[in-house]
């Protein structure tokens, strides 16, 4: 069995890799995309957050079944046909999401940005590869899911090191040296994503042999007495997603489109909590699955509860010093004073109610 020490520090190396280029990186599209197009990379950064509501739960029911198959007979042949039949779901949001977007380019861009008519013949191309980059986002998730729960964590982190710095940095260098647009910036972003996809389905593939095997066409009928956890979780997951989306999604109408970027960037700030957090949650959830399958209660609630105190610890710790600093840290993190004297008024706020999601999420797991 992997170590879960080794699990942890491979979660926690990408996760404060990751924190650390999207804070570095991302004020810098400000400067050079303008505070308009910054505007379409929020609203992106939200679109791309609020896509895990197309989950539909089926990521946490593929990580507890990959914890469980190990010790099971027949557990692998069992996930590789659930594997299978949640990729053609994957598969359809994907393409519903991208379809969907395309038609509806002139409402996001008119109503919801609050944007001229005639933005939509420059921009509606942004907002079809939005659609399309948060469409494939549940197909990704499957797989990381599946990656997490067999404890590949160490191989899952490679990969996402590698597409994350895709993402940003070489992004924002390639904006830099092409005089690119905010369209050279999303179809980056669609490559990243295709990319992401067909590596991670092939890291998930070539570790468990199981799924090489598994039939072409779905078993729905397998998958059906599996639905009401999924449906269980993703309604989970809906409050999760209101909780801690829906003011950017009312912002996004209300404010203009300038300040509505300063605003995800408090928020992107404050997420930063969440990114430190999740190394510790990821590293012990399927242990934790793995325990409670086997009845082994006290162990179980052994790791339950001290990883409780380690999300507390460090969920309250950096929001502190958030609140404490926030125009200080907003000001030498993107060298605009318009954007720190915007966030001193709602980054303690943002801060303190992420770390209390973070503990709260542990009722999740």
């Amino acid at each position: 069995m992997p170590s879960l020490r080794l699990n942890f520090l491979a979660n926690l190396v990408a996760a404060l890799y990751l924190a650390a280029i999207n804070l570095l990186v991302l004020p810098r599209f400000l400067g050079e995309l303008g505070s308009l197009e910054f505007g379409l990379v929020a609203f992106y950064t939200v679109i791309f957050a609020t896509a895990q509501l197309l989950d539909l739960g089926m990521s946490p029911l593929l990580n507890r079944e990959a914890a469980r198959s190990r010790g099971r007979p027949n557990g692998a042949e069992e996930f590789a046909q659930l594997l299978r039949s949640l990729e053609w779901i994957a598969l359809a949001i994907a393409v519903s999401m991208t379809l969907g977007f395309a038609l509806c380019r002139s409402f996001f861009l008119i109503s919801c940005l609050g944007l001229e008519t005639t933005s939509v013949e420059r921009y509606g191309s942004c907002i079809i590869m939005i659609g399309f980059v948060a469409g494939l986002r549940p197909l990704c998730s499957l797989y990381k899911s599946g990656l997490k729960g067999f404890e590949h964590q160490l191989a899952l982190n490679t990969v996402l090191i590698a597409i994350g710095t895709l993402r940003f940095p070489l992004t924002l260098l390639i904006l830099i040296f092409l005089d690119g647009s905010v369209v050279l910036f999303f179809i980056i972003q669609c490559l990243c994503s295709m990319l992401e996809a067909a590596l991670l389905a092939g890291l998930m593939y070539w570790r468990e042999p199981s799924c090489r095997r598994a039939r072409p066409a779905p078993d729905w009928k397998g998958l059906r007495p599996k639905l009401s956890f999924s449906l269980g979780v993703a309604y989970a997951s809906l409050v999760w997603v209101l909780l801690t989306q829906m003011d950017k999604l009312i912002l996004s109408h209300e404010l203009a489109v300038e300040h509505f970027g300063f605003f995800v960037l408090a928020s992107a700030l404050s997420g930063g909590i969440l990114l430190l957090c999740t190394p510790i949650t990821d590293a012990t959830l399927p242990r934790l699955t793995a325990r409670h399958g086997e009845g082994r209660w006290a162990q179980r609630d052994s790791i339950y509860l001290q990883t409780s105190l380690y999300v507390a610890s460090v969920a309250f710790a950096a929001a502190a010093v958030l609140a404490f600093y926030a125009r200080d840290i907003v000001a030498l993190w993107t060298g605009s004073d318009d954007a720190a004297v915007f966030a001193t008024g709602v980054l303690p706020y943002l801060a303190y109610g992420t770390a209390l999601a973070a503990v709260s999420g542990m009722l999740f797991q």
